[in-house]
């Protein structure tokens, strides 16, 4: 991860000094990934914020929901529950208008993290949550021309397979208290 942390930064000066906001925007994201991994994580969370904000100025709903996404599971993970509720309250509006976070960078991945925080938070959307996505998933699927090529999508990545099967179990807030931050199951990378 250092390696890839210095090529992020060779990366963000490049799109700074060309003026690519897009990659600007990609690279903050895959910068904060990568302090993320490293533990640096008041790095990471200046680097979404970065993204954040940039997403948001070129109007990219699916990177902003991945943005928040990623934030929220930030603040949960130090122990702030009350922004990571605020982060997931603003990006559950995008899922309702695009349930699969299409053209997203890794959104099965999201909508699973955004799923497991929902449950960790007693939060019960998230059972709408993983219906939406997990029907916009069957209907992908079954636009595949054959079953071979529904069988590689599904193994192009764990995670397809992984919100198929996938069950929601937030019971509703006042039925349970939120899990210690180290409970909170964030899906691999």
């Amino acid at each position: 991860y250092p390696a890839a942390r210095q090529h992020c930064d060779q990366s963000l000066e490049l799109a700074r000094q060309i003026g690519d906001r897009k990659v600007e925007a990609e690279t903050l994201h895959n910068l904060a990934e990568t302090c993320w991994a490293l533990n640096e994580m008041e790095s990471s969370r200046e680097h979404f914020q970065q993204a954040l904000t940039l997403h948001q100025e070129l109007s990219q709903p699916q990177f902003i929901a991945e943005d928040l996404a990623a934030l929220a599971g930030l603040a949960w993970q130090s122990g702030d529950k009350a922004q990571a509720c605020e982060r997931l309250d603003a990006l559950l509006p995008i899922l309702e208008t695009n349930p699969g976070l299409e053209g997203g960078r890794h959104p099965q991945r999201t909508i699973l993290n955004v799923k497991h925080l929902l449950e960790a938070a007693g939060d019960g959307r998230a059972a709408s949550v993983l219906i939406n996505a997990q029907a916009y998933l069957r209907a992908r699927i079954d636009s595949l021309p054959d079953d071979e090529a529904r069988r590689l999508f599904l193994q192009s990545a764990p995670e397809n397979q992984e919100l198929l099967a996938a069950e929601c179990c937030a019971p509703p807030e006042s039925e349970t208290s939120a899990p210690a931050v180290a409970d909170v199951p964030l899906a691999a990378e």
